[in-house]
Order: C-alpha cells, then sequence, then structure tokens
C-alpha cells in the first residue's frame, strides 16, 4: 500500500541521461516512515547505490541479497540504534538487488557515497561517510568499502576514520571531505564557531594521516611542529608524520597568520602582480607625502596599503599603490607619509 511507503531516491523525482529523453522513474520502499534514503550513485554498469539508515530492515523484499558487515570501528557510544544500510538497485529503479548494512548502532546514517574514478569512467573504488554521535569522537566517519560492486559485493569496509566535529557545527552538519582518484582524502576536522581546535588533513590510501609538501604545518616525528614546507625540513621529510591546514588552535589564536615577527613585517608577492604584507590593516587613505630632497607633494595623494596604528610611518618600496601623480622624487626607506584620512577597506591581522 502506498500510504505506508515512503518516496526513495531523496523524495524527488530522478532524470537520467541513460534512459530516454525525458523519462522519469519514482521508486518508493519503506514501511513505518522512519526512513532515511540520503544519497544516490550510479555505477558505470547502469546499477544505482543507495544509501541511509532506517529503524530495520523489514520493508526489504525476500529476494534481495543480505548482506551483515560488521562494524568496522566507527566510534558511535551515544547512538540511537539506527540500522545503516546500502541498496543497491538495477537500472529501472525498480528492483533492489543487494542489501547491506552495519549492526544497529554502528552509526547514526550513511550520509554521502563517493568514487575515486573520474567522473565517466568505470567504477573506482567506493567510499562513504555517515553521522556518529559518540562522547569522544562524534561527529561523522569516513570509511573506503572493500569492493566496488562491479568487481564484487563488499563484505565491508577497507577502513574508518572517526572524524570530531562538534554537533550542529558546519564540519558536523555538512560533513565536507572529498577523495581524488589516488584514493586519498581530505576532510575537515574540529568546530567552526567555537575556540576548539578546527582543521583540514588528508589521507593516504590508506587512511592514514599523511605529509602534503606545501601544506602550513607539519608535525615532527617524537613530537613538536615545524612550519614552512615539508621539503625543506632539516630533519627529512620522512621523520614528519602528518600536515594539516590549522584554521584555529584549542582556546588560542587564530592560526591562518604569521608565525614570527619576520613574516608579520615582511612584504612579499601577493601572487596576483601586487604585494602583501601582514602587519596592519589595509587601508584607503588620503596622504600628504614628505619625501628628503623634494618638496612637500600637493594636493595630497590617495594610497593603498597596510598601514601600521602609528603615524606617520616609513614608506617601503612597492608597498603602496599610489593614485596621485608624483615626479621627480623616489620613494624609499627615508619617505614619511602623514594621514589626513583613513578609510578601512579590510582588516588583515
Amino acid at each position: 500500500m502506498l500510504n505506508k511507503l515512503q518516496l526513495l531516491l531523496l523524495g524527488f523525482l530522478l532524470s537520467t541521461s541513460s534512459l530516454k529523453a525525458q523519462q522519469q522513474l519514482v521508486t518508493y520502499a519503506g514501511n513505518t516512515g522512519n526512513e532515511s534514503f540520503n544519497d544516490l550513485l550510479q555505477l558505470s554498469n547502469g546499477n544505482y547505490l543507495v544509501i541511509g539508515a532506517a529503524d530495520n530492515l523489514n520493508w526489504i523484499p525476500v529476494t534481495s541479497l543480505q548482506m551483515a558487515w560488521s562494524n568496522p570501528g566507527i566510534s558511535n557510544n551515544q547512538g540511537t540504534g539506527k540500522i545503516c544500510f546500502l541498496l543497491e538497485m538495477d537500472p529501472t529503479l525498480q528492483q533492489i538487488l543487494t542489501v547491506c548494512s552495519l549492526p544497529a548502532g554502528a552509526a547514526e546514517d550513511f550520509r554521502f557515497i563517493k568514487t575515486a574514478n573520474v567522473p565517466g569512467q568505470v567504477t573506482g573504488n567506493i567510499f562513504i561517510s555517515g553521522d556518529t554521535q559518540d562522547s569522544n569522537t562524534g561527529g561523522y566517519f569516513i570509511g573506503k568499502l572493500n569492493n566496488n560492486f562491479l568487481n564484487g559485493i563488499p563484505t565491508g569496509f577497507t577502513w574508518v576514520k572517526n572524524v570530531k566535529a562538534a554537533t550542529g557545527q558546519y564540519p558536523d552538519a555538512y560533513q565536507p571531505w572529498d577523495v581524488g582518484n589516488d584514493g586519498k582524502v581530505v576532510y575537515a576536522y574540529g568546530d567552526s564557531h567555537d575556540y576548539n581546535w578546527s582543521a583540514i588533513y588528508r589521507t593516504d590510501s590508506d587512511g592514514n594521516d599523511e605529509v602534503v609538501t606545501n601544506w602550513r604545518i607539519h608535525w615532527i616525528n617524537g613530537g613538536g611542529e615545524y612550519y614552512g614546507s615539508a621539503s625543506s625540513y632539516p630533519g627529512g621529510i620522512n621523520n614528519l608524520t602528518y600536515s594539516a591546514i590549522v584554521f584555529k588552535r584549542d582556546a588560542n589564536r587564530c592560526e591562518l597568520r604569521s608565525t614570527s615577527a619576520i613574516d608579520y613585517n615582511t612584504t612579499t608577492s601577493d601572487g596576483n602582480g601586487g604585494t602583501k604584507k601582514e602587519n596592519g590593516h589595509w587601508m584607503c587613505c588620503t596622504m600628504v607625502l614628505v619625501i628628503p630632497g623634494c618638496l612637500e607633494i600637493h594636493p595630497p595623494v590617495r594610497v593603498y596599503g597596510i598601514f601600521p596604528p602609528l603615524l606617520p610611518l616609513p614608506m617601503v618600496p612597492h608597498r603602496y599603490v599610489l593614485t596621485g601623480g608624483i615626479t621627480g622624487c623616489t620613494l624609499d626607506l627615508t619617505a614619511r607619509a602623514f594621514c589626513l584620512e583613513e578609510i578601512p577597506i579590510l582588516n588583515r591581522r
């Protein structure tokens, strides 16, 4: 009876280019209304994979092959007893061919499903993430299946990584992760709106956090951190364990800033044909320029740059963009500028 069924495929009509033009399919499944269907993936053989969670699997046809997976190490000690499932369906979406499921309470759901292959190519390795509620590492998990349905039916996960993320905050709500065709997963960890740790990491193809050469921070074997390119670490890259892009530390400063006084006061290329400096605030400032050996320049010129809080300030070569005409004078370290009007543009502290 349809009034006891729940609409499959995320609650909307599915159109697919593999079917005739304008043809749409509607598929129903479920029984008590407590089933959720969260994501869909089409395999290169035309079959579909649908993932979600349910109170039970009593609605699965007896003709479908059922595969009971063991818990691969997902942390969910405050779970609600849901059963996470993966359905393999035929290209018409009318038959459930295979049902794979975790034990009740292993995780809260299967939320996203992705593959490592380039879109349009033969299906490669399959990855799934899902919600968790755990007193230590609650947030979400990411796992790699041990088969891809083309070469065989998966009997479980090859590896699983538990990702800590505060309930309701962005990493928990959106589960930001992706996998490349090399099988490496980039994922976000932590709290988006709090003083707690927040960072991005990358796993190797075996699910272990790895070193990414040009990321900002690297952890050293035996303890400690190294800032800079991993290839420049004096102890050799093999003595680094993993890397991260750290947004913020526990009850500490924002990490996306200079790590030393030298860096803080250095003017460098911004990669876009201009320059950048982390010391101070970006301003649009109307200035009177006083340069030794030259007359005071009038009228005042408008200058764009980063200004420390104290004025007058030294003019650093290539530090400012001048919109007024200046001829016959050289802007060097002996020049001084007196700011008459400050218009904040962007705080870059």
